[in-house]
């Protein structure tokens, strides 16, 4: 268990090692995930930058009670956030997962799609520097 504070898994900074491995233009994301006590912003796992202007990468977590997948693709733009119709509870095990084919973006709950989206196109816009985390 990560407590999404001291106990997240770094897999690697945005280098020439690590870039070549990430999705470019399709991805699945998925995870089994307990929510312990949630907080306002939770990633599971993602390379994200969201800070107002310069918004660039994908994540898989949660804004408040609500499971989210977040990506941004093409030259600029926001991120799109799908976010689950209803809240999770907390402490129960789910099986989460975001995919992305390059023009939809689908939210999945327990193998329920939840969300769906069409405003990304093309492929993932990372950011220039940062992280790959899983529970942050």
């Amino acid at each position: 268990m990560l407590d999404g504070l001291d106990g997240m898994v770094e897999v690697g900074p945005l280098d020439a090692h690590l870039r070549p491995y990430l999705p470019s233009e399709s991805m699945t994301v998925s995870a089994w995930v307990s929510v312990h006590t949630p907080t306002e912003w939770g990633g599971f796992a993602g390379v994200i930058q969201d800070n107002g202007q310069d918004e660039a990468g994908w994540l898989l977590g949660y804004l408040g009670e609500r499971f989210c997948f977040a990506l941004a693709s093409g030259e600029e733009g926001p991120l799109t956030y799908l976010a689950a119709p209803s809240s999770f509870t907390e402490d129960r095990w789910y099986h989460l997962a975001g995919t992305y084919d390059g023009t939809t973006m689908r939210l999945w709950v327990d193998g329920k799609q939840v969300a769906e989206s069409t405003e990304q196109a093309g492929p993932i816009r990372y950011p220039n520097q940062g992280r790959m985390a899983i529970g942050a």
